[in-house]
């Protein structure tokens, strides 16, 4: 399973598309190879707070497509290909070539001309092994009840892992690809001294600033928002336009799902959500799943595919999607678990993970 990251720059290069033709201008240019009709590529930029629309690519009729960007600095972009995951790729000072094609029913890419965007895709790689590794594990104590070792094992998974991702942040240079790796960490609250370390050499070699003040922010989120605090109250429309606050389920054990209709890992948890759902919602069990999706009608249509019978709110507030921006979600699907006092007791990123934690819960009753 792939996370889906909410990051990318729009402002700056937006405020160049004005400028002079004395500015370097990019080729960003690519050749769709899917037995689909695919017409045009919707392209996302992050803005330093989250994925803002850039542009709309016409692919030609051998579905190639060839298009210019100003460039002055790094930033990310996000291509939304029809139905498929999104695809993440850093702008930089060289001409960009990506070939795009179908392998097993799923979409597969080679990027020419990005070394930085390199990075995150041998990040991406090392995450996939590191779900093999969990679903391994997983299997191997489904029929286990020694909950200790399992818990040792998860833990054991996720420091490996951690310390892949925290050496491929250090060999990158003078790239913003450093910063968005950080979105790969496991459980950001015991990475924090790792995060405090790593901010001195992005201070020195990062000029994108937006980036900067992203990851700065993001930091003191994590050291404001940590388990044991209180979750901030954050009230949402569901999708009868009726408001959902947080505080109003407070008595009951929340759920907090934050999830997207276009995000394929995350409808692919859902049956693992309506399994946790159906066993103890009666037991005092709420989910209040968060979506980021920026069209009501692909939320309310998810909604009812994935018969997502709980609370449902949709977090579109403009300029800034307000649940986002208070629980500095960096990347879906994440789940964050309430005690009834509204407390935050757990963060997870793996389904199985919080069904587990939940479990725990309600086996002392």
């Amino acid at each position: 399973m792939k996370k889906i990251y909410i990051t990318v720059l729009y402002l700056i290069i937006i405020s160049h598309i004005s400028c002079d033709n004395s500015e370097k201008k990019i080729i960003f240019s690519g050749k769709i190879n899917i037995n689909t009709k695919i017409d045009t590529i919707r392209v996302d930029i992050f803005d330093g707070k989250e994925f803002q629309p850039f542009d709309t690519i016409l692919t030609a009729g051998d579905k190639s497509f060839e298009t210019q960007y100003p460039y002055t600095e790094q930033v990310l972009i996000r291509l939304h290909i029809q139905n498929q995951n999104p695809i993440d790729i850093i702008l930089n000072k060289n001409n960009i070539f990506i070939d795009i094609r179908e392998q097993e029913n799923e979409m597969v890419y080679k990027i020419n001309g990005s070394p930085d965007t390199e990075y995150l895709i041998k990040g991406d790689s090392l995450y996939k092994q590191h779900k093999k590794h969990l679903q391994a594990l997983y299997g191997e104590i489904s029929d286990s009840t020694n909950t200790l070792k399992t818990e040792e094992g998860i833990f054991l998974i996720q420091a490996a892992y951690n310390q892949q991702i925290k050496k491929l942040i250090w060999k990158t240079h003078n790239s913003i690809s450093g910063i968005l790796l950080t979105n790969l960490l496991q459980n950001n609250e015991h990475e924090i001294l790792f995060l405090d370390s790593i901010s001195e050499k992005f201070s020195q070699e990062v000029s994108n600033k937006s980036y900067k003040s992203y990851f700065y922010e993001k930091i003191e989120k994590i050291k404001s928002l940590p388990i044991g605090s209180i979750s901030p109250q954050i009230h949402l429309p569901s999708p009868h336009g009726e408001p959902i606050s947080l505080i109003s389920l407070r008595g009951k054990y929340v759920l907090v799902d934050f999830w997207a209709s276009w995000c394929k890992p995350c409808r692919e948890e859902n049956p693992t959500l309506q399994k946790i759902y159906k066993k103890y919602n009666i037991k005092g069990l709420e989910i209040f799943s968060i979506s980021l999706d920026k069209h009501k009608e692909s939320w309310i249509k998810a909604i009812e595919e994935d018969k997502m019978e709980w609370k449902n709110g949709l977090d579109i507030q403009a300029p800034i999607q307000q649940a986002i921006k208070i629980y500095n979600i960096t990347y879906i699907p994440y789940w964050i678990l309430l005690d009834k006092k509204g407390i935050i007791i757990e963060k997870k990123t793996e389904g199985k993970e919080i069904e587990m934690e939940i479990e725990k819960i309600f086996n002392k009753f």
